[in-house]
This record gives structure tokens, sequence and C-alpha cells, in this order.
């Protein structure tokens, strides 16, 4: 079981993290959940997709990072290659226990690989107070704990209205081979445009057609991904 204490300048005044925590092993893997507010940016270099649990039957928003379980092609030699990393990963040595007015209220592990106590980034200063790491920290917990209430909502208005169709993704390997990928999904933001007015002005209202519009133009990014994945690798339709 895990660990979990609330962050203190006093107990952990020597915790630092590890620059190279994104790359580490426990992020090589192929999906990785997202939230609405990072849309606008992750799209530019993931594919954005929504995975349906095989139990409930939920909907789920993930980026794609590989073809492959176990597979992040955006990791190379200890580096995420990337201008933008989800803030799942940004944030995943740290648990956002409380809200106190603006300012998140810090839970960790001290044990999590993304740790040192020798070098690393430090959380607080010599003066014990947040480092400019941690306060960026601070503020991507309380945008997270904003955007997941919008990230519910999106992915709710999606499964009540079946606003979403089937992504199969074909390439043609570096041997020559056709290969495919399925169990994915995207939005039909056609489906939402053939429905009642009121409901396309919810979409609209409340941001969500905004957001498929993002989620649909990250296949753009597909790709990128494949050639990652796959060295010599072709899309085709």
């Amino acid at each position: 079981m895990t660990d979990y204490q609330q962050l203190s300048a006093t107990l952990h005044k020597d915790l630092k993290v590890k620059p190279n925590y994104k790359s580490l092993p426990l992020f090589r893997e192929n999906t990785f959940p997202v939230l609405a507010c990072e849309l606008e940016t992750l799209q530019r270099e993931y594919p954005v997709v929504f995975l349906k649990s095989p139990k409930s039957g939920k909907l789920s928003l993930h980026l794609l990072t590989g073809l492959d379980e176990g597979q992040n092609a955006f990791i190379n030699n200890g580096v995420w290659l990337a201008d933008a990393v989800p803030l799942y990963v940004e944030l995943h040595p740290f648990y956002l226990s409380t809200i106190q007015g603006n300012q998140a209220s810090i839970s960790l592990s001290p044990e999590h690989p993304c740790f040192a106590n020798e070098a690393g980034i430090p959380l607080f200063t010599q003066d014990g107070l947040p480092s400019e790491f941690l306060q960026k920290i601070q503020k991507q917990l309380s945008l997270a704990y904003q955007s997941q209430k919008e990230t519910d909502r999106l992915i709710s208005f999606i499964e009540t209205y079946d606003l979403y169709r089937d992504l199969k993704v074909n390439f043609i390997d570096h041997k020559g081979e056709a290969q495919s990928r399925q169990g994915m999904l995207i939005p039909d933001t056609a489906k939402l445009l053939s429905l009642d007015k009121d409901i396309i002005i919810e979409a609209l209202e409340q941001g969500h057609y905004r957001s498929m519009v993002l989620i649909e133009a990250s296949m753009r990014s597909m790709d990128g991904l494949i050639y990652k994945s796959v060295s010599g690798a072709q899309q085709v339709s």
C-alpha cells in the first residue's frame, strides 16, 4: 500500500525530483489519460482518442504515445522528446488531497521512483519556501482539479448522445506488410450537427464542440506516431 504524506517543508526539505522523471520506465506505456484543458496543446503532437472500458462500458479520454502496449515512442535515450507532456505524467509523483482557496494541498509518497534525496530538482528553497518547480506543480494540480469536471461533462455529453465512431488505423510497416490497430473511438461531429438545435447550442456553450473538433484535429498527428512507433512505416487510408 502506498504511503502518502502531506507535503511538508520540514519533513520533505531534502526531497528532490529526478530531472528525467518523465522518461522513467513506469511511463513506458502507449496511452495516457488527458484532460479537456490540454487538448489544444497536446493535439499538435499526439493523437487523442476515447477508450471504452470492457467492464463498465464507460469512455475515457487518452492520448497515444505508441501503437502497442508497453511502447512509448516519445521516450528515447532517457528523454521524453516532445514540446508538451501530458499533465498525468507531469503530476504523477503528486496527489491532490484538498483545495484550500486557490492553492493545492499536496500529498506524495517519498518512495515514488520519481524522487531522490541527492541530485535533483528541489521542492523547497533553503528558506523553506516552495521552489519554482513546486509552484508550477501547485498551479498544475489546481488546473487539473478544475478541468477534471470539464472532462467528465464532455464524456457524459458524448455518451448521452452516442457521439463517437470507431477508429481503425491502417499502415504499412517497415517490412512492407499491412498492419492495423483498432479498439479506439473518436468524436462524431457530423452526427452532433444533425441533432436538435438545443443540443448543438449546449455543445457550443459548454465547450464540448470545441473539444470534439480538437480531438478530430489530433488525427493529423497519427502519421508522426506511426513513423515513431514503427521505423519507416506509412499510414494508409
